[in-house]
């Protein structure tokens, strides 16, 4: 990487086979240590992060200062707990997935099945992962992106990413 220490470690996601205080106790000594800046999460539920968070407040670590869920325009879920969570904690936000493995840019308007050699749901070892979006619901949401995208004059992925950077907690 050509440098001395990572900006922010994400955590990839909970693990049940680890105690959570040997996960945190680590990384307190990576960044005491100065190879790691901050500390962040991945696929974690609020309050598994809260849980966390708890932990490194009463043992006086360094506090996980992120959260990364998958969030988009058609995967909302986390506007349930995640978010208000992290306006609540002033916790980031980094949303992973944000142009739902490109369907949001219309590249997909044919289905899974036309994805070629290259794209991420072509080259996918899990394409049961993208296979959920193809549904009625997902179409009408890219219908009405394609849309908005003509009407603008911005592409679907830039209006897919203004409506998701206008959420206040979306860092």
């Amino acid at each position: 990487l050509g440098t001395d220490y990572i900006d922010i470690f994400q955590v990839h996601a909970w693990d049940p086979l680890t105690p959570l205080e040997e996960t945190f106790d680590t990384l307190n000594s990576l960044v005491d240590e100065g190879l790691i800046r901050y500390i962040g999460v991945s696929n974690y539920r609020a309050w598994q992060f809260e849980k966390a968070l708890q932990l490194c407040r009463e043992r006086g670590w360094n506090s996980p200062v992120s959260i990364q869920p998958q969030y988009n325009i058609i995967t909302r879920a986390t506007e349930f707990e995640i978010l208000p969570m992290a306006l609540a904690e002033n916790i980031a936000v980094l949303p992973w997935s944000p142009l739902a493995g490109g369907f949001l840019t219309g590249k997909y308007a044919g289905g899974i099945s036309t994805a070629g050699k290259g794209t991420r749901v072509g080259d996918s070892t899990t394409p049961e992962f993208y296979r959920k979006l193809e549904n009625e619901r997902t179409s009408r949401i890219i219908s009405e992106l394609g849309r908005i995208s003509k009407e603008t004059g911005k592409t679907m992925a830039q209006v897919a990413l203004n409506w998701l950077l206008s959420n206040r907690a979306v860092t």
